[in-house]
């Protein structure tokens, strides 16, 4: 079921990442990042703590309702690292910014929640630090 669940929703992210990327020419960028990490900050809470003892089409939908509040910023951060350089650094600039967030926050992610979540027996710290990062991305967006 969880396979299942993984591949309804990755080809739902694919959809929404293009479809976001495409409306990125017509929808300034900037406030559909603003408004997803927002939405984000709000909703991700509510939506972790549901997953418990959730059935398949609870957790089906309510890893759908990620999709709908992260592919925005998925679809529209390629524009937004495009006009942060010159057209002179363009390509190292997002190489830059491209590996150096992932290896920094992405890479360190797992290991960072799952230390937590057993050191203070909190199930849900990985929703405290899709937060804190949340919080944290809000001044730089709005630096854009």
């Amino acid at each position: 079921e969880s396979m299942l669940s993984n591949v309804i929703v990755l080809v739902a992210a694919i959809i929404s990442v293009a479809t976001w990327g495409y409306l990125g020419k017509y929808i300034h960028y900037k406030k559909v990042i603003l408004t997803s990490v927002i939405l984000l900050i709000i909703f991700s809470y509510p939506l972790f703590s549901s997953l418990t003892h959730a059935s398949f089409i609870k957790m089906t939908l309510i890893q759908l309702a990620f999709v709908i509040l992260y592919t925005p910023i998925e679809g529209s951060y390629i524009i937004a690292i495009g006009h942060a350089f010159t057209d002179k650094i363009r390509n190292r600039g997002f190489a830059m910014a491209w590996n150096l967030s992932l290896a920094l926050c992405g890479g360190t992610t797992p290991v960072i929640c799952t230390y937590f979540t057993h050191a203070l027996n909190y199930n849900l710290f990985s929703v405290v630090y899709l937060i804190f990062f949340g919080i944290i991305t809000i001044p730089a967006v709005l630096l854009l």
